[in-house]
């Protein structure tokens, strides 16, 4: 629990701090997606210090092809998702930020017989209110970009079945390293053949300041995320998962001016019940 809230808790001020930077620079996506990588290589080279890694897995081409594939469908969402943060406020899109994680349950309990009725009972409830607070019943119009926000929401569902998957083979630090080596050099090449790093010419040192805050809480928050997901499984780390959004509502808050909507705080009140109920049944 300690580790899940220590997760949440990092992930909030590194999703404020991340769509402060989006506003301070205009930054092309590929790019913006490097400079949040930095603190994740600093810390893979820590881990490769402090622990034992077997170099020879990075020969292991089925390994290397299953993390490639891992790669282009995080990327893919990265790019749509900094579009989406770009044009919406933080208050306005937390109703969907927990779309995928209710996707990955419902697919989870169909394609791998492990989750139980209730928390998929759960997850389909908090699919219910979350449709219910975001359509406008009086104009019947939903916000602006819902399609792409659909988009990355089912491919950050894939990517969580993809890792859970690759995390039954190696160990959560192993994973990060793997990733982290991999990521850069699918990021640099693009960077370099279209000459994008020259548009760090034009950046605000404010804009620094506010990458290298979400990037070493985003990074840790990931490694994380990944030591959950390896030891408990895809389900519990998922639902722990839903009990952030009252943080990442607190500091948008606070450091954003993103008052949230009294639909926005009733949504959360009523997930972190049906959280709680889920655990005493569990």
């Amino acid at each position: 629990m300690i580790w899940s809230i220590l997760s949440n808790l990092l992930w909030s001020i590194s999703s404020v701090f991340w769509k402060k930077s989006l506003v301070w620079a205009n930054i092309p996506k590929m790019l913006f997606r490097f400079l949040w990588e930095l603190a994740g290589v600093v810390i893979a080279v820590i881990l490769i210090f402090v622990q034992w890694f077997d170099f020879h897995k990075l020969l292991d081409w089925k390994l290397m092809w299953s993390i490639v594939l891992i790669m282009v469908v995080i990327l893919t969402s990265d790019y749509l998702s900094q579009k989406v943060y770009k044009k919406e406020k933080l208050s306005t899109l937390m109703p969907y930020e927990n779309l995928n994680s209710v996707l990955s349950i419902i697919a989870w309990y169909f394609i791998f017989k492990d989750a139980s009725l209730i928390s998929v009972g759960i997850a389909i409830l908090v699919v219910v209110i979350t449709i219910v607070s975001v359509i406008d019943f009086k104009n019947l119009t939903l916000p602006k970009n819902m399609w792409l926000v659909l988009i990355y929401q089912v491919l950050n569902t894939i990517e969580i079945l993809m890792t859970w998957y690759f995390l039954k083979n190696v160990s959560n630090t192993d994973y990060f390293i793997l990733y982290e080596i991999v990521i850069i050099f699918m990021l640099l090449f693009p960077i370099f053949f279209n000459k994008e790093y020259h548009a760090l010419k034009t950046a605000k040192p404010v804009f620094y300041k506010d990458r290298f805050l979400w990037s070493i809480a985003g990074n840790i928050s990931f490694l994380l995320y990944l030591f959950l997901v390896w030891e408990f499984g895809v389900v519990v780390s998922i639902m722990l998962g839903f009990l952030g959004d009252g943080i990442t509502l607190l500091f948008g808050f606070f450091f954003l001016k993103d008052k949230p909507k009294k639909k926005d705080i009733i949504l959360l009140i009523i997930t972190w019940i049906l959280i709680w109920v889920w655990f005493y049944f569990k």
